[in-house]
């Protein structure tokens, strides 16, 4: 009897097959979603949706501080994204299909300040969820709140054996979208919602049906840091940021198949660039927290910094511009709101593409330090621009950190210094949407770049005319004014712009001047 139900359950799955469309059938090899114990054989060309980090919302306390740590920004999230993302296990999707996993861990927590009425600490949050009991009045209210509709819990399909309890989530909604309830034998609570865009009904719930028979759910697996680097691994106890930092890159990787994380003092690394780049990998790392410590001694940092950001790192350029959401022409972009650094793989020869994503790297590490170093402050374009690019053209020899002039700018700007065509004082005046224009912003980062190049490091022969002090006034009344205009007025408040642009487009026109200024070393030994 047993074999004659087996035997019948296999031609109608046949039958109900071969009426599917082709882009609905699945594919051979299985996804497996360790975090939560899922394999699931996936539709015909589908691939993981990356979980990106939430957005923060910074807010200041009214009134002042008296020190620097009394004005240290608070951090919050939205509350309802905050809750709908700690639900979230994957997405999977295709232009034919989209699969979304979630688990019914806990209802929205209560009795929590929120900032203008809908934003929160992570802190905060955690301290308030509650466990949910699994019962009916929960897994109700639990979608209620998800979805904002009322549900009916349905035996759909109460012949076919399945692996688990499943339920169909009846809702009022159109289109060819499918919910499940699933029960695992441990009693964890699955959501699963599927959205068609190719088929017919009857295609699509019979291919929903198929798919959702080769699902298997085992036991959760831990999931652990990879292509870790043990030089520069974390040791012993790190703050309550890095662990919430931690938790929602676990989250963000453990069920996105190829994507890994490892752990740096300062960053949290997540790619998922192939086991073979795993030696690139821990470059990474080690030489990211190497440039920290270089931009620490080198502007050092108004309070300590608890902040931790996320390093992601696509495997491939479309992938990035996908993922980052930057310019197509950006090779990498700190966000700030999110809280993580994005650096592009780039084109040419292994070598030569690697450093080239160093320099990259270096350029994008300085955002997000001195963007932590001034308390969630950013500087002005020419300051930030041309100082990332300062240090995109280091030469590194170990822990050696050398200055050195940019050859790429140097072409760029060759014209330019013969012509003395722009007006510094116009410059260092542009906002960041004037700065990144297209039609001129090749030629602004290598001119940001050549002004902090010569403040720097030409700044011994002309301590007399209040040049090495325009940077040191410029980071003081960023700390206090958090003002980037008023800072640069106060920067070179004192200092003839006429004479200063005829001595900035002097040194550049002179090749001895420019011998003698790289061998100034202005970058402190380690």
């Amino acid at each position: 009897m047993q074999k004659a139900i087996f035997i019948s359950l296999l031609l109608f799955t046949f039958v109900a097959w071969g009426r599917t469309p082709s882009e609905l059938t699945l594919e051979r090899s299985s996804i497996k979603m360790e975090a939560e114990g899922i394999e699931f054989k996936p539709f015909r060309d589908m691939q993981p949706e990356q979980i990106k980090p939430l957005r923060s919302y910074s807010f200041r306390k009214s009134g002042g501080g008296t020190s620097a740590s009394d004005d240290q920004p608070i951090v919050t999230y939205n509350f309802t994204e905050l809750w709908k993302r700690s639900q979230k296990v994957a997405t999977y999707f295709s232009n034919h299909a989209r699969v979304e996993f979630y688990k019914l861990n806990h209802l929205p927590p209560t009795g929590m300040e929120k900032i203008n009425g809908e934003f929160v600490r992570q802190s905060d949050y955690d301290e308030k969820i509650v466990p949910g009991k699994g019962d009916l009045p929960f897994i109700t209210e639990w979608f209620k709140a998800f979805t904002g509709k009322d549900i009916k819990l349905i035996d759909k399909f109460p012949k076919l054996t399945f692996a688990f309890k499943q339920k169909w989530v009846e809702m009022s909604q159109s289109g060819n979208q499918y919910d499940f309830l699933i029960q695992t034998r441990d009693k964890r609570l699955l959501y699963l919602h599927a959205k068609f865009t190719t088929g017919t009904e009857e295609e699509t719930l019979e291919a929903l049906q198929y798919f959702i028979r080769q699902i298997r759910i085992g036991r959760p697996k831990e999931v652990k840091s990879s292509n870790q680097s043990t030089r520069v691994k974390p040791i012993g106890k790190v703050s309550s940021a890095y662990e919430e930092t931690i938790k929602k890159v676990i989250q963000a990787v453990a069920n996105t198949e190829g994507w890994w994380y490892a752990q740096t003092p300062n960053y949290v690394l997540k790619s998922n660039l192939p086991s073979k780049s795993k030696t690139f990998a821990k470059r990474v790392q080690e030489r990211v927290e190497l440039m920290r410590k270089v931009y620490e001694k080198f502007i050092p940092p108004v309070d300590e910094i608890s902040a931790v950001s996320v390093i992601t790192i696509p495997a491939t350029r479309d992938e990035y511009v996908q993922y980052s959401g930057a310019p197509s022409w950006s090779a990498g972009v700190w966000n700030s709101s999110r809280r993580e650094l994005v650096v592009s793989q780039l084109d040419g020869g292994k070598k030569s593409a690697e450093a080239q994503m160093m320099n990259v790297l270096h350029h994008e590490a300085f955002h997000q330090y001195i963007f932590y170093a001034l308390n969630n402050t950013s500087p002005p374009a020419w300051f930030n621009e041309g100082h990332a690019d300062l240090f995109a053209a280091v030469k590194v020899t170990g822990s050696k950190v050398k200055s050195i002039e940019d050859g790429y700018h140097m072409r760029t700007l060759a014209s330019v210094f013969r012509s003395r065509q722009i007006n510094i004082e116009q410059f260092v005046q542009y906002t960041y949407d004037q700065f990144y224009d297209e039609r001129q912003r090749s030629i602004n980062y290598a001119f940001a770049w050549s002004l902090i190049y010569f403040i720097r490091k030409a700044e011994p022969e002309y301590k007399d005319k209040g040049y090495d002090k325009i940077l040191g006034k410029c980071l003081t009344e960023l700390t206090k004014s958090r003002d980037m205009f008023k800072a640069t007025k106060v920067a070179f408040e004192g200092v003839d712009m006429n004479t200063f642009q005829k001595d900035f487009y002097d040194f550049w026109n002179d090749k001895r001047a420019r011998s003698k200024a790289e061998r100034n070393v202005i970058i402190p030994r380690l």
